[in-house]
């Protein structure tokens, strides 16, 4: 049975080519990662009623429907898949901030690294 996918939600495609060579390569070529370059068509897709993505990284800052505008709309619209923040803020309150979303399980910096998603699925397993 195929994994469910991930999602990219980033409008920089080279970023977004450097995260999706990386998921494939930690996890899976097999892996099915879908790119969108804002929130919008995002949820856009998670509204029609496809598969429900495994993870989404999303980025906060975007054109058009930027990262926290997805956020409030993924948790009003009821959606429970686990998000992480994946950006290039140092911002400490954009971290402080993406804590108050129940959906968000990591914030992480730009771009993703091994070791990064190595932690990341080690928090996942232990909530599991």
């Amino acid at each position: 049975m195929k994994p469910p996918p991930y999602f990219l939600v980033d409008d920089d495609p080279i970023n977004n080519m450097i995260n999706e060579r990386m998921l494939r390569k930690h996890f899976s070529d097999q892996l099915t990662v879908e790119v969108f370059p804002d929130g919008q068509p995002a949820l856009d897709r998670l509204r029609s009623g496809g598969e429900m993505p495994s993870l989404i990284f999303l980025d906060i800052n975007m054109a058009g429907l930027n990262g926290w505008q997805f956020q409030e709309a993924y948790e009003k619209d009821g959606f429970d898949s686990a998000v992480v923040m994946l950006t290039s803020s140092i911002d400490p309150s954009d971290q402080e901030k993406s804590q108050s979303f129940p959906s968000v399980v990591d914030f992480i910096s730009k771009p993703l690294m091994p070791a990064s998603l190595t932690e990341l699925m080690e928090h996942l397993n232990q909530e599991s």
